[in-house]
């Protein structure tokens, strides 16, 4: 799998492809994932995610070159974790409720 911002899509030489934002990403510090798949573990949008993050109530993410949010399977358990011992969960409008 290629590193994140790999070109990828073909027509845009030399800017991240969009499919590279779904893959697990290969990094110095082992295999890293987008905000895409802990969206995806948790069953929440990637957007209650980032208000999630912005209210404090994850701890922030770190950044790849591109800006992209990433995360080790470590840090996607541990907020998993915060996720599931506060009681969060997504109200069938979309808004997160503790």
């Amino acid at each position: 799998m290629g590193k994140l911002g790999d070109a990828g899509n073909p027509g845009k030489p030399g800017t991240p492809g969009r499919q590279d934002r779904f893959m697990p990403v290969s990094g110095t510090s082992g295999e890293q994932f987008t905000i895409h798949h802990l969206a995806k573990l948790l069953g929440v949008s990637e957007k209650t995610l980032k208000k999630w993050e912005r209210e404090k109530k994850i701890p922030e993410a770190r950044r790849s070159s591109f800006g992209w949010r990433v995360y080790t399977k470590g840090e996607m358990d541990k907020i998993a974790k915060i996720v599931n011992d506060n009681g969060f969960f997504v109200k069938s409008n979309g808004n997160p409720k503790k």
